[in-house]
């Protein structure tokens, strides 16, 4: 899996598209390098994500961009994963950056299947 949601031709409002989204995690996603993709551009795109309050990421080493902007998450409390990730994180501008940087935990989450 390249993407999580792929937009097509069909028209989308993006503010409403995951209204009730609490919680997102990510595991042994090897070639996972966006969260959203906007037809051919693999370029993540920030949109509305009112109810996310947590993100976790392990094992997705290609997924350097989160679909966040300033304004995309109001009640995110915290962004998860390993030094390696986290340190990795590409933000599209300052504003993002300093919104986000201090809701970065590095995981002490262990999987065992």
């Amino acid at each position: 899996m390249e993407v999580i949601i792929l937009r097509g031709e069909e028209e989308v409002e993006f503010d409403s598209l995951l209204p009730s989204l609490v919680s997102i995690e990510l595991n042994d996603l090897p070639r996972l390098t966006s969260f959203f993709s906007d037809g051919g551009s693999l370029a993540p795109t920030a949109f509305s994500l009112p109810s996310l309050k947590h993100i976790f990421v392990k094992d997705c080493p290609q997924l350097t961009k989160l679909p966040l902007g300033p304004q995309s998450s109001p009640k995110l409390e915290w962004i998860e994963g390993n030094k390696e990730w986290l340190e990795g994180l590409v933000w599209d501008d300052e504003n993002s950056r300093s919104r986000f940087q201090p809701l970065l935990k590095e995981s002490s989450r262990h999987f065992y299947f």
